[in-house]
């Protein structure tokens, strides 16, 4: 994977608070990130459109009239879409539970409820200095966080229909968890689990537990086998592609030297980790704060707080086919970077709905007597029909697969997601 140039998305006072983090979700086609403002006046967002390459706000959750939202000192909101809707979970300023606010369009926002009442029992807390975390799993929102006894242990409930209660509260039982004080967890599903990722008590890296539905597993070391280990203090980040292929795992390193990630495609063999920082040519994160990341129409974005405590971000490599940038797309391919090409010409996009009904395909390298297939999937029978920037793309495509490229096309968003998997796999 490879990353473009960082880039703020918009100059806000006073902006995000210390030590906090981030949360952000795609909904109806833009890419929403959430935070605890540095005033504390409730949680705050801003909103990017691809088509206009342009980023609005900030936005107030009180001034969309969620009016008694508050959020705890240095903890984030945490958002998820969730059967058309966002739900954005955050922990009280009052130490007094958890709380969350809705909304259908992105713009108008519920009035806060607790979970607490929710689900009927007495108030659930958390440990302080920590932030929700949220999944949709099996068409279940499930929300985890971490006890109020701050003893290394975690807490989790499941909300299976918004006009229903939401369930009692359980303890998250995989064996050897111990997650590091004043750190919350990232969450995400992933080849039908739900993976669940945290930074250890010893301070020695990140590790994951998953669930499948009958129970939690017991918990094995992710990024000490990579020689990677987190910041303290700050709390991992995680994001499945818009395909539901690759997983990719996002920390602040240890050392204060900007952000770092793996991938995976089978939630077992991972990437050696790679330093967003080395890619791009240089990146600040405000101390001790905690990063986000989204798939976003095809496209991986890196969220993170910057020393002016404004909103930061950097996208995966992207490339035009409309330009024709075919000499960047090869360079890339002979880098053994990911990348995303990306195409909004009509005459491109109606010619491939015709040639992929689905509007979505999975591309690899066919066996010998497999190629037809791969060539029908760009090349009308009869060629002279064929785009000549289809044309263009097919031939990098046929490079790309024989030097072990996974490709995911997504007609309906105009995007082909160029990935090397990893060498184990």
């Amino acid at each position: 994977m490879s990353f473009m140039a960082q880039q703020k998305t918009l100059s806000a006072k006073p902006g995000v608070f210390n030590y906090s983090g981030l949360s952000s979700v795609v909904f109806k086609k833009k890419l929403y990130v959430f935070y605890n403002n540095a005033d504390q006046n409730g949680g705050w967002y801003n909103v990017f459109e691809r088509e206009t390459n342009h980023w609005s706000g900030p936005f107030s959750f009180r001034q969309g009239g969620a009016t008694f939202m508050s959020l705890a000192e240095y903890t984030n909101p945490a958002a998820v879409v969730w059967r058309g809707t966002i739900y954005v979970f955050f922990n009280g300023s009052g130490y007094n539970g958890t709380f969350w606010t809705s909304s259908t369009d992105g713009k108008k926002w519920a009035q806060v409820k607790s979970m607490s009442e929710a689900m009927g029992t007495p108030a659930e807390n958390f440990a302080k200095y920590t932030s929700p975390s949220l999944a949709v799993f099996k068409n279940a929102l499930y929300i985890v966080w971490n006890n109020v006894s701050d003893n290394g242990t975690l807490r989790y409930t499941t909300w299976s229909d918004p006009s229903g209660k939401i369930a009692n509260p359980m303890d998250v039982t995989a064996a050897g968890l111990s997650i590091r004080r004043q750190t919350s967890v990232a969450l995400a599903t992933f080849k039908d689990k739900l993976c669940l990722f945290f930074n250890g008590s010893g301070s020695n890296g990140t590790w994951t537990t998953t669930f499948s539905g009958s129970g939690w597993t017991q918990v094995i070391p992710v990024t000490m086998p990579l020689a990677g280990s987190a910041l303290d203090y700050t709390s991992p980040a995680a994001s499945v592609s818009d395909d539901g292929r690759q997983l990719t795992l996002l920390w602040n390193g240890s050392a204060n030297d900007g952000l770092w990630y793996t991938n995976t495609m089978d939630g077992t063999t991972w990437t050696p980790q790679m330093s967003i920082s080395q890619i791009i040519g240089g990146q600040t994160v405000l101390y001790k704060s905690s990063p986000s990341i989204a798939s976003y129409r095809g496209i991986p974005y890196v969220l993170w707080v910057s020393d002016d405590a404004n909103v930061w971000y950097s996208q995966g490599l992207t490339l035009s086919l409309d330009d024709g940038d075919y000499n960047a797309m090869i360079k890339a391919i002979l880098a053994s970077s990911d990348f995303t090409v990306v195409t909004a010409d009509a005459k491109v996009l109606q010619y491939l709905q015709t040639q992929i009904p689905s509007l979505h395909a999975f591309l690899q390298k066919p066996a010998d007597n497999g190629w037809a297939a791969f060539v029908a999937t760009f090349m009308a029978s009869n060629t002279a029909l064929t785009p000549p920037a289809v044309i263009g793309i097919f031939a990098v495509a046929t490079l790309a697969v024989n030097a072990g490229f996974d490709i995911s096309v997504d007609v309906s968003e105009g995007t082909f997601s160029f990935r090397q998997p990893p060498t184990s796999a």
